[in-house]
């Protein structure tokens, strides 16, 4: 879909146009937001994610999670299955290595259950405030919501200038609960 690619090439050319020092202010208020929640507040298990240039960076929260005695689970996708997504804990540490994508993985993971997981925090390209997200195209988060508990949380974490009234979606696209930005909470289900 020609629309999808031209608002993920605009959307990863604008979140580089942030200042060092508005990337840090935005990405700590979000995770003073993330730990404000009580969705995040009750979780035990809380998917996070280890942040891709541009993306939040909301590895201000994990320190804060460890010792609340949460366990932080991070996407794995190198070495799975085709388009298949598993959730591995990661600990402080961890030890980690780039993937072919460039992705931060953990190399010796402990994977869980995605039915275990109370929370999960994701990013991505753009958001709506219906819950619609755009990802970068492979669909991982979308196959992966489907093994999730019914009770899951799913949060997009997200910098303002991503939320749109509208994006474009496609009938298979996963609807998230809210989103985080550095402005608050924006409900879409809870």
């Amino acid at each position: 879909m020609e629309e999808k690619r031209n608002l993920r090439s605009e959307m990863r050319a604008s979140r580089l146009n942030l200042t060092e020092e508005e990337f840090i202010e935005k990405s700590k208020a979000i995770a003073n937001v993330i730990m404000e929640l009580p969705q995040y507040k009750e979780a035990e298990r809380i998917m996070v994610y280890l942040p891709l240039e541009g993306e939040v960076n909301i590895k201000h929260l994990f320190g804060p999670a460890w010792e609340a005695g949460k366990e932080l689970y991070v996407p794995v996708c190198e070495g799975q299955e085709p388009g298949v997504m598993q959730a591995a804990l990661y600990k402080k540490k961890s030890i980690t290595t780039i993937t072919k994508q460039k992705v931060m993985e953990p190399v010796f993971a402990r994977y869980i259950d995605p039915e275990d997981l109370d929370l999960l925090l994701i990013p991505g390209l753009a958001f709506d405030r219906q819950g619609h997200r755009l990802g970068y195209g492979g669909g991982y988060y979308d196959r992966f919501f489907h093994r999730l508990n019914k009770n899951a949380v799913k949060i997009g974490v997200t910098f303002d200038l991503q939320v749109f009234d509208e994006i474009p979606y496609e009938t298979h696209d996963q609807f998230l609960d809210g989103l985080i930005t550095e402005s608050g909470f924006y409900s879409t289900s809870i």
